[in-house]
């Protein structure tokens, strides 16, 4: 027979770290004056509050390699659009 235990995320610890994260994105928003690096850095911040949800909400970190795939290619995808017409959309506003 096989063992099937289910593996079950400490949700207070992830919704601790998430308010967190979440504090460090205000702070960022208040206090960096350099809008390049204020931008990049919330994108970062952003992306690992993103990464946290899917892994231990969407148990996405006890899944097969298929399922996993089909979640990280559209959003490696997305990180290369979006880093990839930064230097467009920087270059047009008036800061």
């Amino acid at each position: 027979m096989e063992d099937h235990t289910e593996h079950h995320p400490n949700y207070v610890l992830i919704w601790f770290i998430l308010v967190i994260l979440t504090i460090i994105s205000i702070l960022i928003g208040k206090y960096i004056d350099n809008h390049v690096l204020k931008v990049t850095l919330l994108f970062v911040n952003a992306a690992i509050k993103a990464v946290l949800v899917a892994l231990n909400f969407m148990h996405l970190k006890f899944e097969k390699v298929v399922v996993i795939s089909l979640v990280v290619v559209p959003l490696t995808l997305f990180i290369l659009l979006i880093f990839g017409l930064m230097p467009d959309t920087l270059s047009t506003i008036k800061w």
